[in-house]
């Protein structure tokens, strides 16, 4: 028999009842016959109403596993009570720290563990010195064994590899001079040292500290069994290796859910592990009506969409975006956090409040107010060592300009500096306001960067022109060719920025052009005649009116318009 909604008193008395659309009923009638999914939900598109009821209907136990603390808070109100909403750490909390004292005093023990363990005491506890042969300071070795095991926390490995010491640990001078051997030797002493900071994390009765990272790692090293039928896998195109091992000893029906366009923290270890199942034959369904957006944005991203070779198009609501006003609140998503310090300059000029939800980081901070001292050549005042080896101002251009699609914010500080370089004291000052202070400022403006934003949503949105393309991504995807890691993400970041809107978009220049070139457009119509359409769009004529919507403004020198 097909899917029929649950219909109980209680669950009409605290919430809508549910009325799925074909997708969704397919999906669940899929559910109900007891197979394992892949379920491809683009941005809005009901992802979570649709786990709740797949859980509401198979009335199994087992676990809604989401990304964050804030989803999880979100999601436990709509599933049933056999069904957890979990993240993966607290579902290894549960497992690891709550079932031993050594644990719990080990993580304790860090004052804070978000933040991670200080390189400070990575030197004191390993006697570190500075090691001229190698070029490394003994902070620069701190910070190198911090990384490399970090790595190994996100990995499904076993132990330590050589491998997991990444590129970027690696001191500015090795990797500016090419010597393989001085690399290396670097990353012997580093993987040497790192083991034994890995003994003393795993030991229980060792008083060193561990992270949130750690104990997700131990509970992965004891090939752990979790009872459970029922295992619903949110955002699991962007999950760590290390969790994705621990799902495939477990035994239940699951139901893989993510977006493969979504995947945007590869540079932090986690992998598209939804294409693993459809690799070993689970079939794979989709969710393709957002509820978020219209038709307008649907069409933008469906161009990127189509661009990575997607064949299976984003739908949006029929209804026309609203003019938007940069003078009154909006949001505006950045690609990193050192842009934001550019932005804020900008709004400053133009007197307008700043919102940063959790501040600026201590490290953006520091990275540019050593970048204004190697500027204004004060060495003393340089807290970042690559800055100091590189030494001088005229040659960290260089590098930026060299190195600038490998280490994107070294070029975003050299912008910075370029441009508001003398304002950084009251760039600081701004953002540093208290949300107290401006919260009623009717021109107040949230900034955040993108990977913050992901799984958030934002009446108005603008996206600045860093989340823009490089001509010669551009190139490659025109041409079909193979892009890199680090390319296809770049990508995903824009899809990602432009599908938070609801209401109304604004889009950088360059971000404009990147969408027109990438475009077939044949259409003539202005997307503003949309509005008159009551019959529901094909994907084809919203990508074609989109096209030509942006074809039409993409000389613009302003972002004015609403795309």
């Amino acid at each position: 028999m097909a899917y029929q909604p649950v219909k109980r008193l209680s669950a009409l008395i605290a919430k809508p009842p549910f009325h799925p659309t074909e997708e969704q009923a397919t999906i669940i009638d899929a559910a109900t016959a007891g197979w394992d999914l892949v379920v491809q939900a683009y941005a809005g598109s009901g992802k979570t109403a649709t786990a709740a009821e797949i859980a509401n209907v198979l009335k199994k136990r087992g676990y809604f596993v989401v990304f964050s603390r804030a989803a999880r808070r979100d999601a436990q109100h709509r599933m049933p009570a056999s069904v957890q909403a979990i993240t993966s750490h607290a579902l290894a909390h549960d497992f690891v720290i709550k079932t031993s004292d050594g644990y719990a005093r080990k993580l304790a023990n860090l004052k804070n563990a978000r933040q991670g363990i200080p390189p400070a005491l990575i030197v004191t506890h390993l006697g570190l010195k500075d090691q001229p042969e190698l070029g490394a300071s003994a902070r620069q070795q701190a910070m190198a064994i911090l990384t490399t095991i970090k790595a190994f926390e996100s990995s499904a490995l076993r132990y330590l590899e050589p491998e997991l010491v990444p590129d970027a640990a690696v001191p500015m001078s090795i990797r500016l001079n090419g010597d393989r051997s001085m690399k290396d030797g670097f990353i012997h002493h580093i993987l040497t040292q790192s083991e034994v900071i890995w003994e003393a994390m795993a030991n229980e009765r060792n008083h060193f500290p561990i992270t949130h990272d750690t104990y997700l790692k131990l509970f992965h090293l004891r090939d752990p069994y979790i009872p459970a039928d029922l295992w619903l896998l949110d955002e699991f195109q962007d999950t760590t290796p290390v969790f994705d091992a621990i799902i495939a000893n477990q035994s239940g029906q699951k139901i893989y859910i993510g977006d493969p366009y979504q995947q945007i923290f590869a540079w932090r270890g986690a992998i598209n592990a939804l294409q693993g199942p459809v690799d070993n034959g689970v079939s794979k369904y989709h969710l393709t009506q957002s509820w978020r957006f219209n038709h307008q944005v649907a069409g933008a991203a469906n161009i990127l969409l189509r661009s990575l070779g997607e064949t299976v198009p984003l739908k949006g609501q029929n209804f026309n975006m609203p003019q938007m006003d940069q003078h009154k609140h909006h949001t505006v998503l950045v690609r990193n956090n050192i842009r934001m310090l550019s932005v804020i300059g900008d709004y400053l000029d133009r007197r307008q409040s700043v919102y940063i939800p959790n501040g600026l980081s201590a490290e953006t901070v520091t990275k540019a107010q050593s970048a204004w001292a190697l500027f204004d050549n004060k060495p003393d005042d340089i807290k970042v060592s690559a800055m100091r080896e590189i030494g001088s101002w005229r040659q960290f251009e260089d590098v930026a300009r060299e190195m600038g699609d490998q280490y994107p914010e070294y070029r975003d500080l050299v912008s910075l500096i370029r441009r508001h370089g003398s304002k950084l004291p009251n760039i600081l000052a701004h953002a540093e306001r208290g949300w107290q202070e401006i919260k009623n400022d009717p021109g107040r403006v949230t900034l955040s960067t993108t990977h913050a934003a992901k799984g958030k949503e934002y009446g108005y949105v603008a996206l600045s022109d860093d989340l823009a393309l490089p001509a010669s991504l551009v190139t490659k995807l025109q041409d079909g060719a193979e892009l890199t890691i680090n390319e296809r993400e770049q990508v995903h970041l824009l899809y990602v920025g432009i599908t938070r809107v609801k209401k109304s978009l604004s889009l950088a220049p360059a971000i404009k052009q990147n969408l027109y070139d990438l475009s077939m457009a044949r259409a003539d119509d202005s997307i503003a005649a949309i509005g008159e359409n009551k019959r529901p769009l094909s994907p084809e004529e919203i990508e074609n009116r989109t096209a030509a919507f942006i074809a039409k403004y993409r000389k613009e020198t302003t972002d004015s318009a609403s795309e």
